[in-house]
């Protein structure tokens, strides 16, 4: 009465006790049998122990690489290093009647508001003046000063950028 269930992997029960053997290349039970019967494998040697189970391959933690802490220098404000710009800056807005917009991108606030506003009132001075001390004949006068004037302005505070940042570069 006193009767174990039989596995479903263990092989049959028979009169005589034979060891448990498993095929080598594939692991099926092959109790008292010459062949594998799942690989076909001659079992003529002496039989062999269960294999062991295959445990899962552990994962490798390898180490973060080591980040340096790259020396962080105060970078000067982008604006500084483009002398072009300032030039540019300085010129097409002088063009159109407002002189002194690169001084400002400069940082040079003094000089941009004093060349904005006194270019605003020698604009008006000298317009008046070429029409109503020459007439319009002579209009083509104003021409050099309101290209030249602007161009001037804008080397020079192409220079001021270029010199300042040569400056920063050498530390100074």
């Amino acid at each position: 009465m006193n009767k174990e269930p039989e596995r479903a992997d263990s092989p049959p029960a028979s009169d005589k006790d034979e060891p448990w053997a498993y095929c080598p290349d594939c692991g099926e039970p092959v109790a008292g049998k010459r062949f594998c019967p799942a690989c076909g494998r001659s079992l003529d040697a002496a039989p062999v122990a269960a294999p062991a189970p295959v445990a899962a391959p552990v994962p490798v933690a390898w180490p973060a690489p080591a980040v340096k802490p790259v020396p962080v220098a105060k970078a000067p404000p982008p604006y500084l290093d483009h002398p072009g710009l300032g030039f540019v800056a300085e010129f097409v807005p002088g063009l159109l009647g407002f002189l002194g917009v690169g001084w400002l991108y400069a940082r040079h606030w003094l000089v941009g508001l004093g060349l904005l506003l006194g270019w605003w009132g020698l604009l008006v001075l000298v317009a008046a003046s070429v029409l109503f001390l020459f007439g319009e004949i002579c209009c083509f006068l104003w021409l050099p000063f309101h290209l030249s004037v602007p161009l001037i302005s804008a080397f020079v505070v192409a220079g001021d950028l270029r010199e300042r940042q040569r400056r920063r570069l050498m530390g100074l």
